[in-house]
């Protein structure tokens, strides 16, 4: 089924076989729970403290997918008023791209400017997380999936993390 989502395959294969010691791939590295207090100040975010999390490097292919999305890309432009972002903080709805829908969905980008050289640069800021979703018609394979999810959540068997992914695209 995620075949043509890697993002959200990695998200959801993190999520069931997370370590909770420091791990670096080339992709990403783990941030063990033991900086959660430190992470969540310096970035004013609120962090579970007993959550691992995940930070991307700056050339992954999730964070060139999410830096590429023409959706986000249109999001981010909307705030930016007069030479500067109408909040320190900007809400990310991703349901255009697959990928990016199943596997970020909805974040928050932080830290949010622009250059000299017209580069946007932010972090993407998010949960990995899963809420139950009420079954209708035309949702009933997703909210399947999604509340099995929440359901091996509820149990332990899904670990729960956040993510933090960088965010670079020229803007003007």
């Amino acid at each position: 089924m995620n075949q043509d989502r890697p993002d959200a395959k990695k998200f959801i294969d993190m999520a069931l076989a997370f370590p909770d010691a420091y791990a670096r791939t080339p992709e990403y590295m783990i941030i063990p729970k033991k900086f959660n207090k430190a992470i969540s100040k310096h970035l004013n975010v609120d962090i579970p403290l007993d959550w691992n999390g995940v930070a991307f490097e700056d050339n992954s292919p999730t964070s060139q997918n999410l830096s590429n999305s023409p959706q986000l890309q249109q999001q981010v432009v909307s705030l930016y008023r007069n030479g500067e972002f109408i909040s320190d903080k900007i809400p990310i709805e991703l349901n255009q791209d697959k990928n990016l829908h199943y596997s970020v969905g909805h974040g928050t980008i932080i830290r949010p400017n622009v250059d000299k050289n017209g580069y946007f640069k932010g972090i993407l800021f998010d949960l990995y997380d899963y809420d139950w979703i009420k079954f209708h018609l035309d949702n009933w394979r997703t909210a399947g999936i999604n509340n099995s999810a929440f359901i091996l959540q509820q149990i332990g068997l899904l670990k729960n993390y956040y993510i933090l992914i960088p965010i670079k695209f020229k803007m003007y």
